[in-house]
């Protein structure tokens, strides 16, 4: 059964009865093949955020047909804590009267999937009746992408932390110099210890400035 939409500033505004007894305009411009060529899934929702129609690509995702979603709401097939996040999606743009972008994760089949969604206001221009038209691009690949990137940079900080925990702890140093500038681009803590000269007086001395500091026996 589905969820009617409570606490909605839009809620009783409309009858929506007259869109299943009689096809107004706006129903037949869905009609027309446009939505179904698109890649995208495509929706239309009430002001109460039931469905009225959506193309065969969403409703395949579904399992259900883009005649019977009618009547259904997000509830009948989400998680309620992600059905939350639609329905309040679609408050904002019948409260604001635009168009609103987001990404929103669903399960479908108890997989998580990743959508760029953007919700569309629009006012049937025969019964004055709002509504909401939905597209949605499915981005789960660039997400996971994206996952996989992060989780790569923090294994990579990780390393990077216990290298220079390493050369902390060492009782060698460790040190890399610009041959063009004989400055240096790195030098391990450890010197600190070893020379008692703070690592930031080393690099403004210079290869040449701190060599001169050491005595002969030890270059």
């Amino acid at each position: 059964m589905a969820k009617v939409k409570k606490n909605s500033p839009l809620q009783g505004n409309k009858d929506t009865s007259r869109i299943s007894s009689s096809k107004t305009p706006i129903q037949g411009l869905w009609d027309k093949a446009l939505v179904e060529y698109l890649p995208q899934k495509i929706y239309l929702k009430d002001v109460n955020s039931v469905y009225i129609t959506c193309n065969s690509k969403m409703a395949r995702e579904l399992k259900v047909t883009p005649t019977s979603i009618r009547g259904k709401t997000d509830y009948d097939f989400h998680p309620h804590d992600e059905a939350d996040v639609f329905w309040k999606n679609d408050n904002i743009v019948f409260t604001t009267k635009e168009s609103n972008e987001n990404q929103e994760s669903l399960t479908v089949n108890n997989q998580k999937r990743w959508f760029l969604t953007r919700k569309s206001f629009f006012q049937d221009p025969y019964y004055r009746q709002d509504y909401l038209l939905g597209i949605m691009f499915d981005i789960t690949k660039n997400a996971e992408l994206e996952q996989t990137v992060l989780e790569s940079q923090d294994q990579l900080i990780a390393i990077e932390q216990k290298f220079h925990d390493v050369l902390r702890f060492s009782q060698d140093c460790v040190y890399r110099v610009n041959l063009m500038t004989h400055n240096y681009d790195y030098i391990s803590p450890s010197i600190e210890r070893i020379t008692g000269y703070p690592i930031a007086e080393i690099k403004q001395m210079g290869k040449k400035g701190f060599h001169s500091l050491v005595l002969p026996e030890d270059k």
